[in-house]
């Protein structure tokens, strides 16, 4: 005789099959496809990799797994990052420390030495510390005021980076993303919360139409409460013509930013409940907010939402004006 425990173990294991099954057909039926290219930092095991070869989609818990392992070798390239350039401080600055005490320098030797291991230790590559030494006083106050901007930065960015590792650990959900800027073609839209679908769908074939290749969705908040006026808009490639378009709201290049990111995958109507919870987290841990936060859509229907708050806004070291 088969126990009742038995019995339910057995239920309990054919109920999740069939789970994972229904789900598999009806990505088949839908026709969906999943994309790897953005798993490419990580290796893919060889079983997933088999079941694309054979045109099936992931289940979503092995897109999970993935997700997770993207996340986590991104924090470790972080925290890499950071100790690295610890390292290279502190050796900066201790080679600067010998040079000062092997040699004898003039008042002005001293000073110019003084500079030049100031900036050399803030990232100042040699070659535009050089630029500097020949220029006039014009030019040298000119690019002493670009680096200072770019180092505010710097220290910003370094600082968001390290409060983001210490919080870590108490919410394994936000992560910290580097976005790039982007060209953005943005409409306004006006739907209930949650019911914006419709509009996406109809600007996504319009673009699509034009042969307007299309890399992200987004969508930003404007007003309203039952009734919600937002911007939607679609991530196109910087070379792109926008002719033909109708209703186009503005056409905006982000700049590149350091966020902190929230993936959401409750229902769409209960959007809100994302959106305190990134808000919490940003207070909790003084994050400070540098934008808006946007809805970010991925993949070929735009199933994929991440929630993004930019903390930083990311430049390049500047020499000359």
């Amino acid at each position: 005789m088969i126990l009742p425990v038995t019995i339910r173990d057995i239920k309990k294991g054919f109920h999740t099959i069939h789970l994972e099954r229904d789900e598999l057909l009806l990505k088949i039926y839908r026709g969906e496809k999943t994309d790897i290219k953005e798993f490419a930092e990580i290796e893919i095991p060889q079983s997933y990799l088999e079941q694309l070869e054979h045109d099936i989609p992931l289940l979503d818990k092995q897109l999970q797994k993935l997700y997770d392992q993207l996340h986590a070798k991104r924090r470790e390239r972080l925290q890499k990052q950071y100790q690295e350039e610890r390292e290279r401080l502190r050796e900066i600055l201790y080679q600067s420390r010998q040079r000062r005490t092997s040699k004898s320098y003039s008042v002005d030797q001293i000073a110019t030495v003084k500079l030049i291991s100031s900036l050399r230790l803030a990232g100042v590559p040699i070659k535009d510390i050089r630029m500097y030494l020949k220029e006039n006083e014009s030019v040298r106050q000119q690019m002493i005021k670009n680096w200072i901007k770019t180092l505010k930065e710097k220290h910003q960015l370094i600082s968001v980076s390290l409060r983001f590792l210490e919080s870590y650990q108490e919410s394994g959900q936000v992560y910290l993303l580097e976005r790039n800027a982007e060209k953005i073609v943005w409409f306004v839209a006006e739907s209930n919360p949650g019911k914006f679908g419709n509009h996406f769908r109809q600007r996504k074939r319009e673009l699509e139409s034009l042969n307007i290749p299309i890399n992200n969705g987004y969508l930003r908040y404007l007003s309203g409460r039952e009734s919600i006026k937002a911007q939607i808009g679609f991530g196109v490639s910087d070379d792109v013509e926008i002719a033909g378009l109708s209703e186009i709201d503005c056409i905006e290049i982000m700049p590149a930013c350091l966020c902190i990111a929230l993936p959401y995958t409750s229902p769409i109507t209960e959007i809100h409940t994302g959106y305190t919870q990134l808000m919490n987290y940003a207070m909790e841990h003084e994050f400070i907010p540098a934008g808006p936060i946007i809805e970010w859509y991925r993949g070929e229907h735009f199933e994929d939402l991440d929630l993004l708050m930019p903390v930083a806004r990311i430049s390049k070291m500047e020499g000359r004006s």
